[in-house]
This record gives C-alpha cells, sequence and structure tokens, in this order.
C-alpha cells in the first residue's frame, strides 16, 4: 500500500492550519528564536529537529541498518505528518489508479479538495508520460514573511512524499525513539510560562491565559491592560500560586 506524507509547517499541538478550514484564520508565526507560534493554541515549536546533536546512539543504528539514505539535511530534519484520508477520497484514489476511460466532471461535497495532490500523484504513475496542468489562482507563499496562514496547492505538492510498501518499523527502532524522546522533546522546548485567571467581579466566568515573561513583567502588563480598558480602581486583589 502507498503511504503519504507532507512536511507542512503544522501546529503538533491542535495541528492548526490544516485541522479546520482556513478561513479560521490560523497562523503560525516565525519567532527570532528561530521556533514557530501558533496562533490557535499558542504552542512554540521546532520547525525541524536536529537528528545528529545527542542522537549519535540512533543515528549508528540506522547507518548500520542502511537506513540513511536521505536527501534532507539531518541537521535540520522536517517533521512529516502521514495523511490519512477519509472514505470518500480513498474510493476517489482507488478509482482513479484503476484508468478509467473517458471524460469525467467529478463534484466535491466540501469547498475544498484537500486531497488532490495525493489523486494527482497516484495519475501522474500510472501515465508516467502525461502531464497535469493545475488551474487556479494560487498566490505562492513569500519567504521573506514572519508568519505563514497555509500553502497553495503547488506548494502542498512540492511539500508531499510517497513511500510504497513501506516495511514496519523494527521493535528496536521503536526502542530507540522512545529513549531520545524521553531525553529531550523533539517539538518542544520545556521553559516556564504564567498561567493567567481573572474574574470581573459578581461573573462567574474565568478568564484564562498564558504569559510568557516573568511574574514580575506579567503582573506589571496585567494592571497596565486593566486600568487601560477600565481605569484606575478596577483591580481588587492580585494572587500569587507556585505549580510546585
Amino acid at each position: 500500500m502507498r503511504e503519504f506524507f507532507h512536511s507542512c509547517y503544522t501546529c503538533p499541538q491542535c495541528h492548526e492550519p490544516y485541522n479546520d478550514s482556513i478561513k479560521n484564520c490560523a497562523s503560525l508565526s516565525f519567532l527570532k528564536n528561530g521556533n514557530i507560534q501558533c496562533s490557535e493554541c499558542n504552542t512554540e515549536f521546532h520547525p525541524t529537529i536536529n537528528l545528529i546533536k545527542d542522537n549519535l546512539e540512533l543515528l549508528s543504528f540506522l547507518s548500520n541498518q542502511n537506513e540513511l539514505n536521505s536527501p534532507f539535511n539531518f541537521n535540520s530534519f522536517p517533521f512529516f505528518w502521514k495523511v490519512t484520508l477519509n472514505e470518500i477520497e480513498k474510493n476517489y484514489s482507488n478509482w482513479i489508479q484503476q484508468n478509467p476511460l473517458g471524460i469525467h466532471l467529478i463534484t466535491w461535497p466540501w469547498s475544498e479538495i484537500r486531497f488532490l495532490p495525493i489523486l494527482l500523484t497516484n495519475y501522474c504513475l500510472l501515465h508516467e508520460k502525461e502531464k497535469v496542468v493545475i488551474i487556479g489562482d494560487y498566490e505562492e507563499r513569500d519567504n521573506n514573511s514572519n508568519f505563514i496562514n497555509g500553502y497553495s496547492l503547488p506548494e502542498i505538492i512540492k511539500n508531499t512524499i510517497f513511500i510504497e510498501e513501506p516495511s514496519p518499523v523494527s521493535d528496536e527502532l521503536k526502542n530507540k525513539v522512545t529513549r531520545l524522546r524521553s531525553k529531550k522533546p523533539l517539538f518542544f522546548d520545556k521553559k516556564n510560562e504564567i498561567s493567567v485567571k481573572y474574574r470581573k467581579y459578581g461573573d462567574r466566568d474565568l478568564q484564562i491565559s498564558i504569559c510568557p515573561n516573568t511574574l514580575k513583567k506579567c503582573i506589571n502588563e496585567i494592571k497596565k491592560s486593566l486600568i487601560r480598558d477600565y481605569g484606575p480602581g478596577y483591580i481588587r486583589t492580585i494572587s500569587k500560586y507556585s505549580a510546585g
């Protein structure tokens, strides 16, 4: 069975901006420290992983297994996400591989056709001498932009790969990857953050947010924000608690 994967930047926590429609306007911001931050859940994560730093045991194992034939840089290895098709998409993908004759007009029940790169790939693999023309108003992403809220169809095709009849992962490799994850998170950096919770007097709704700064800076920011929005004398009390 042919399995597809994509390397488009994706939040590992909520899977935006591909979890739902792009109309949600969720975006990923490129930070000055080299990480990416999701606007939907505020998760900060690495865009790639360094497989060489602190991972010599894993690299040695892959080298002995002749598994290092990769076009990617192991200092900055991209994350690949498996593409899982729903039943309708599976049926269309299987249908196109049966080489149907004639002219076909395909209607679609959703506004976005997300599995089109897979459909086109399966068609091209079946008809190696033919070409596919993609017609649409596609805007290339500005590489100098400090945020991204999605990829165009041509970009998604460029970031999609497939593996023909992938071999099952050995138990030894699974154990080494598990040990790697236990030493250091692959996606995230551990850091202290301040959880801010506040409630208006007489209101049952509790407002919750995350402040990435120090405790003192967070308190000052809260004071300035509340005074700006509601005026002096609005703050009743500020309590500090340690999670430890």
